[in-house]
């Protein structure tokens, strides 16, 4: 890093990937925050490290400045300036601290999934820092893994049942907007993140004797992923690609091999981001009769669910699915009640024909 970045008090990261929602978007970190000089070098080096080496996405990186703000704050009242200079009674002070904070957005307390992520984003940095710096090793073991397992469990696998699944499908079917009609099909289906299923291209469907797949964009490994669908959802994905047919013919080259097209009130053809996805799902919601609040995360998840259920070895849905979390030791006796399955590698196993992917 040089001089002048090592100085300056912001950073303009722009996204390169031309896979990513956010292609050509330059992202603003701010660390005039961090008040600690050699604490704000750290942090400052660990995120221009991760950008360049392509680690991380630049969106990922603010994300984890802003929650790192809270350690900083809490390192400072304990008059700690530097990373590796924290003690054991400060690590588990610091999970205290979380439980106590209020978010610096809405002034409630935070809650626990955030909380999950900010500890998250702290023991990546000091895990990062150790495996290239022995003077790191001891701080980066006082941050265990499993210290939310639990309530990440829960998070992850209590939240849809079957009726409530169905009429969030049934209202999702009645919106006049093909991108979320189709989309909800598709994601339900699949079981894929809501940003990998709007960076699906037009020809991401394959035929073989073995039935059909769609190809997708695993933006959090940065690599193309393949997973068995069912004919409702080949159909989805068809049908999208015809209605949106006359938009592609607007757009730029680079826009027009997306599958998801909007024309945008700036009157440009633009691919749909996730958030503008979700909006238009809470205006959907907001119009009709189901009025407890539903999310694309939750219909993901509820997928995922069915897969462990019909017995699908927990590598393969992670595999398949890029939800990573399915693959941890444990979560396959979680959700269906049985021994965790073999450490089954993805390809070795079929999905099961009957309602595979299926809606």
């Amino acid at each position: 890093m040089n001089k002048k970045i090592q100085s300056a008090d912001h950073l303009l990261l722009v996204e390169r990937d031309a896979h990513s929602q956010w292609y050509g978007k330059t992202f603003r970190l701010d660390f005039s925050d961090i008040r600690s000089e050699r604490l704000r070098g750290q942090v400052k080096h660990y995120i221009w490290k991760n950008y360049r080496a392509g680690d991380k996405t630049p969106a990922t990186l603010r994300q984890e400045v802003s929650q790192l703000k809270y350690y900083e704050t809490w390192l400072w009242e304990r008059k700690i300036d530097a990373l590796e200079h924290i003690r054991r009674e400060d690590a588990e002070g610091f999970l205290t601290f979380l439980h106590t904070c209020s978010s610096k957005r809405t002034g409630g307390t935070l809650r626990l999934v955030t909380q999950k992520h900010i500890y998250d984003t702290v023991r990546g940095i000091y895990r990062w820092y150790a495996a290239g710096n022995d003077a790191f090793a001891e701080a980066a073991e006082l941050f265990p893994r499993d210290v939310y397992q639990r309530i990440n469990r829960s998070i992850r696998t209590g939240r849809l049942s079957r009726e409530k699944k169905e009429r969030f499908l049934q209202a999702i079917e009645q919106a006049d907007n093909p991108c979320l009609r189709y989309g909800g099909t598709i994601l339900a289906a699949t079981g894929i993140s809501p940003s990998d299923l709007l960076g699906l291209e037009t020809d991401c469907l394959t035929r073989d004797e073995n039935g059909v797949r769609m190809r997708y964009y695993y933006h959090r490994g940065r690599t193309y992923r393949t997973v068995p669908v069912s004919p409702g959802c080949a159909s989805a994905v068809e049908h999208l690609r015809e209605q949106t047919e006359g938009l592609r013919r607007l757009a730029r080259e680079e826009t027009g091999r997306h599958l998801f097209l909007h024309y945008s009130k700036w009157e440009q053809v633009i691919v749909p981001d996730a958030d503008l996805f979700r909006y238009w799902l809470r205006q959907l919601l907001a119009c009709g009769e189901e009025k407890e609040r539903m999310t694309l995360t939750q219909l993901r998840y509820a997928r995922v669910k069915e897969m462990l259920m019909l017995e699908v070895p927990a590598l393969v849905v992670s595999e398949v699915t890029g939800a990573a979390w399915a693959a941890y030791a444990g979560w396959d006796a979680d959700v269906t009640g049985r021994p965790a399955s073999p450490g089954t590698m993805p390809g070795q196993v079929q999905m099961p024909a009957e309602g595979r992917c299926g809606v």
